[in-house]
């Protein structure tokens, strides 16, 4: 009994063991109506609930695999699809960081050479605006919005113009994850709007400057187009209304109307490709009447059926007006020829009579230009003789000059002569002495030298005009009078610009000076000036050179001050002089160098001022 019974329990626990080791499959066989039995059986019912449940068990984790498996290939589907979309377009996460971007969304922006996945969207183009910000917060918070054409200014100044549509996505749960936004960059498309803009309005200038409009008949479905001019044309505000081929025929001019209705329509019948006409238009707001030039040109498909008719309108009023007023005109024109020359054939009678007359004239004219002529040559030999002869008498002057001058030098020189002389007879006579003695006899020499060469170059006309430093013909023209104003006690003071020059004659420019000067100390003479002073100065005035020579003389009574520079007036006593002097002064500068000599009185004596 007790053997059966360790028998029963010995099976009861190997059945467990090897149930519990998975062998949901095995029995454990006890037969019988007690207890171990009773127990065997339900070892047996707990496996094959435990298989059953294994096998659904087994079935879920299948069927979980495959849907995971299954998930994960359409999540790697869906990243090619993005990668690969020929659109730009990017899905981010809640905190608008890159999960993945189409390779056209890294082209488009410029972030090709870029690993964007995780980066922040505001990190990557900082330059978002404030307003786009707000829309992804909308969007994220559900809302799905888009924007046909957005700008979007770049941190390098340029700007880009984009089409976009942002949408939020879901996670399994059914929260929003994240937004996706599809963007087509349009900046091209924006340029070449501007441009189509800018070209028809060129070409609606354009149609107005030259009133010539356009239009467009699409025969298959009945729709005519006007461009602006051919509204303003017939006398409507542009697109004031549809244009129809009606209200075409209603503005034509009622003697007019058939014939154009017939020019279009005949084409058509007659299978031309175009047609053209001229015709008056009535504009029903003013009653106007414009006359336009119309050209019209069917387009065909390949049956030969036309598809539509394109043409062109001609406002040509204004050159039908000038034909009917150039026509006019010459009409009138050959009236007038014709009567012209009836009165140009009297004309020409009366003109032959006038020829020989005229004739008969000229060779009087001939004979009077003739004397004129000599009249003038002999005025300017007038003019020569004048000149050569204030030439002579300054000549004169410099020569007495010229003579006080040397009178004292050449007495220098007789007693240094004399003084070698009487050193030889005392026993004084030396080498060094008679060195010394040459030395300041050269000196002499080389002086009254320079006194020669001063009086020749004075003496010799200037042939040419040329530059000259009008501080050097000062001071040359000085040192002419220089012995006979120191002996006559007249002090001469000079204040002269260094640079200043002119292009004219120098000789003549100084014997001007000397005229002036010799003019001066004889008025000191007549009047019996004390403390006489005469002062020169010459600047540079408004381009011109200014030279002005005063003296304390007393000055020109102001009854004869017009009258000094007249031809042989003088106010000196018979004999002392020519009155040719301020006269030919006066030729010289204004004439002969273009400038301008006056005179006036100023405090204590007058003033001479020579413009060049």
């Amino acid at each position: 009994m007790g053997r059966a019974i360790a028998s029963r329990i010995g099976r009861l626990r190997d059945g467990a063991a090897v149930i519990g080791g998975g062998h949901l499959d095995y029995r454990i066989d006890i037969k019988g109506n007690d207890e171990f039995a009773e127990l065997s059986g339900a070892f047996n019912v707990m496996s094959a609930s435990l298989r059953g449940s294994y096998l659904a068990l087994e079935s879920e984790v299948a069927d979980r695999k495959r849907a995971e498996d299954a998930l994960r290939a359409s999540e790697e589907k869906f990243r090619f699809f993005i990668a690969h979309s020929p659109v730009a377009v990017a899905m981010f996460d809640r905190d608008m960081r890159y999960i993945i971007a189409s390779r056209r969304w890294l082209k488009d922006y410029g972030v090709e050479e870029q690993d964007i996945t995780g980066r922040s969207h505001y990190e990557v183009f900082p330059e978002i605006p404030e307003r786009w910000k707000e829309i992804h917060r909308r969007c994220l918070a559900g809302a799905i919005e888009k924007n046909e054409q957005d700008r979007f200014p770049r941190l390098d100044g340029s700007v880009d113009w984009l089409r976009w549509e942002v949408h939020p996505w879901h996670d399994r749960s059914g929260a929003i994850g994240g937004i996706i936004m599809f963007t087509e960059v349009i900046t091209e498309q924006k340029r070449m709007e501007g441009e189509l803009r800018q070209s028809e309005q060129r070409l609606n200038k354009a149609q107005e400057i030259a009133h010539l409009g356009s239009w467009e008949l699409d025969v298959v479905n009945d729709l005519l187009t006007w461009s602006d001019e051919v509204y303003r044309i017939f006398g409507f505000e542009p697109r004031e209304f549809g244009a129809t081929y009606e209200a075409f025929l209603e503005a034509v001019h009622p003697d007019d109307r058939a014939a154009v209705d017939t020019a279009y329509t005949g084409s058509l019948r007659e299978g031309r490709d175009t047609y053209e006409i001229e015709h008056r238009v009535v504009r029903k707001s003013t009653g106007e009447i414009r006359y336009v030039h119309e050209k019209c040109e069917h387009i065909r498909d390949e049956a030969g059926r036309i598809l539509f008719s394109a043409g062109m309108v001609h406002d040509i009023t204004e050159r039908r007006l000038a034909e009917e007023a150039l026509q006019k005109s010459k009409n009138e024109l050959e009236i007038r020829v014709e009567e012209r020359t009836k009165e140009l054939e009297e004309s020409r009678a009366r003109l032959k009579t006038q020829y020989e007359e005229l004739q008969h004239t000229y060779h009087e004219l001939k004979e009077v230009t003739a004397e004129r002529l000599q009249a003038m040559e002999e005025l300017r030999e007038r003019d020569r003789m004048m000149i050569q002869q204030s030439r002579m008498a300054a000549m004169g002057e410099m020569l007495g000059n010229i003579a006080h001058q040397w009178r004292q030098p050449l007495n220098i020189l007789g007693l240094m002569i004399q003084d070698l002389g009487l050193s030889h007879e005392c026993g004084e006579f030396s080498k060094e002495l008679l060195q010394a003695s040459i030395r300041k006899e050269m000196e002499i020499i080389l002086h009254l030298s320079q006194t020669i060469d001063d009086f020749s170059n004075f003496a010799v006309p200037d042939k040419e005009k040329r530059q000259f430093r009008v501080e050097e013909v000062i001071s040359k023209s000085l040192s002419l009078v220089q012995e006979s104003f120191v002996s006559q006690c007249i002090k001469v003071e000079t204040n002269t610009a260094q640079d200043l020059w002119i292009n004219g004659y120098a000789n003549e420019f100084s014997q001007v000076l000397l005229n002036i000067l010799i003019n001066a100390r004889d008025a000191f003479l007549e009047q019996g000036t004390t403390n006489a002073q005469i002062t020169v100065r010459s600047w540079l005035e408004n381009g011109r050179a200014v030279v002005t020579i005063t003296d304390n003389a007393g000055g020109v009574r102001e009854d004869i001050l017009g009258k000094i520079f007249d031809a042989y007036f003088t106010t000196k006593e018979l004999g002392k002089g020519s009155g040719v002097g301020l006269f030919m002064s006066k030729t010289i500068i204004e004439k002969n160098m273009g400038g301008r000599l006056t005179a006036r009185n100023v405090k204590g004596g007058a003033e001479f001022r020579i413009e060049v």
